[in-house]
């Protein structure tokens, strides 16, 4: 397990650690707030995500919780791994949770519709 620090890109850090067999600990969003993009091949495998705030914050805001909920969504990760740390942790963690049930109630009442559809 390495968590990269310092000068080092989120995917120089990924790229290497693939090459030495080794997970690695990136942080979920940017500098500027942005949730962490996985590259098209390989996804998410070998990362774990740490959440510790975003951008100059350490409050996981509702739309940070969201944006990052839809990143997961989207990326090649059956089973991503987060970290909660910091003194927020707790309190992003829950925040988190509460998108993500939010997130997946849509995704259910979406597949309702469509099967409502599909019945017509």
């Amino acid at each position: 397990m390495w968590e990269a620090e310092g000068l080092w890109e989120p995917a120089q850090a990924l790229s290497l650690a693939r090459k030495l067999g080794m997970q690695v600990i990136l942080p979920a969003f940017d500098g500027a707030g942005r949730p962490y993009t996985p590259p098209a091949v390989g996804g998410l495998a070998h990362t774990w995500l740490r959440i510790d705030g975003a951008g100059p914050t350490s409050r996981l805001r509702g739309v940070l919780a969201e944006a990052l909920a839809h990143a997961l969504s989207i990326a090649d990760a059956p089973n991503p791994v987060l970290l909660f740390a910091g003194p927020r942790a707790y309190a992003n963690l829950r925040a988190f949770a509460t998108e993500m049930a939010i997130y997946e109630g849509e995704d259910e009442n979406e597949a309702d519709e469509l099967g409502d559809d599909e019945d017509e």
